[in-house]
């Protein structure tokens, strides 16, 4: 068995705005705690020359075990990922967001589970959300919000597994993955992925399935002890950015479907819709019973969700060219993220 003090894993963090000053910083905190300390922290900005200098002036005397470098790849999330691969060499490479904190044994227990499953290409986990007001979850989700939702947030929801299981794709606000994986399916498209804010996600799941096509003997492991915290703002509690947010993954869906079929890009979407939505708006009717007054309206958010992630999906898939794609999102736009 390896001795995990020799694997040497990279970590990459993306940044693109001042707004998240403080959560970078915190970020970067998180990992100069960890059990199994990185070989490498690579900082990417993307295009934000502002952004750069103040990253290499203020936080790299403070974490010299981190570096900075640019996008140089297209604006957005998906550019400024490949750039932070580019940019490591270690054959582990993990993804931590710059509004995201990792538990202590975050990258230990990442290899733990590679160590565990020899045709691991990836591995994930659970991401907690880490509210703005720094409260209780009680005290700051709002009551009418069904926890099958909760990816609205960027966390963590009820119906994914308990336990280690082989898994479809990963999230990158919490994730590792094999070098190879890069080398032999590519990186991650431009044409999907956020940019500033706009929120249309899902390049790691295109990026994941691409995987499974090019390695079908290798696979993604999801494992709930493997946690991190992502920040949850105020902002992203509305019932506004809730509609905002599931048209967008519609669309972005669309996407991912364009690219490598509508079967592997709704397999695991599927599976939550004829199971865990059901099942939660069960829940919530019988919540009522209980004395819970909002259980119903926690039942008709989730009918609502779901159509509204449906009808941007539809629209994605009417319009013709990620351009079209793109407006169609701004167009359906009811706030700012």
């Amino acid at each position: 068995m390896t001795n995990q003090t020799d694997i040497p894993v990279s970590v990459v963090i993306c940044a693109y705005t001042e707004g998240r000053w403080n959560d970078l910083a915190d970020a970067l905190k998180s990992l100069e705690r960890q059990t199994h300390r990185p070989s490498d922290v690579v900082v990417v900005i993307d295009h934000n020359p502002k952004l750069l200098a103040r990253v290499q002036h203020e936080l790299l005397p403070r974490y010299r075990f981190a570096r900075v470098v640019e996008n140089t790849e297209k604006r957005g999330g998906s550019g400024s990922k490949n750039s932070g691969v580019s940019a490591t060499t270690s054959d582990w490479i993990a993804f931590l967001d710059d509004d995201a904190t990792a538990e202590p044994d975050w990258i230990q227990r990442l290899l733990e589970t590679a160590e565990a499953h020899p045709d691991a290409m990836g591995v994930g986990g659970w991401v907690f959300p880490r509210w703005t007001a720094d409260t209780p979850e009680a005290a700051i989700a709002p009551a009418w919000f069904p926890p099958e939702f909760y990816w609205v947030f960027g966390v963590s929801y009820r119906g994914m597994p308990q336990s280690i299981v082989p898994t479809r794709n990963l999230w990158a606000n919490n994730m590792m993955v094999k070098r190879e994986v890069f080398l032999i399916a590519g990186g991650f498209r431009s044409e999907i992925g956020p940019v500033a804010k706009r929120p249309i996600n899902c390049e790691e799941t295109e990026l994941c399935i691409r995987a499974n096509q090019r390695l079908p003997n290798h696979h993604f492991y999801f494992n709930p002890e493997v946690r991190v915290h992502h920040r949850v703002t105020v902002d992203r509690t509305t019932f506004r950015y809730f509609i905002k947010r599931c048209y967008s993954e519609g669309l972005a869906k669309a996407l991912v479907t364009r690219f490598v079929g509508a079967g592997p890009a709704l397999a695991s979407e599927s599976h939550h819709v004829m199971r865990d939505l059901p099942l939660g708006v069960l829940r919530g009717l019988g919540d009522l019973f209980r004395g819970d007054l909002l259980g119903p309206v926690r039942s008709v958010s989730i009918v609502i969700g779901l159509i509204t992630t449906i009808a941007g999906y539809v629209s994605g898939s009417l319009a013709r060219g990620n351009d079209r794609i793109y407006a169609a999102r701004e167009k359906a736009q009811v706030g700012s993220v």
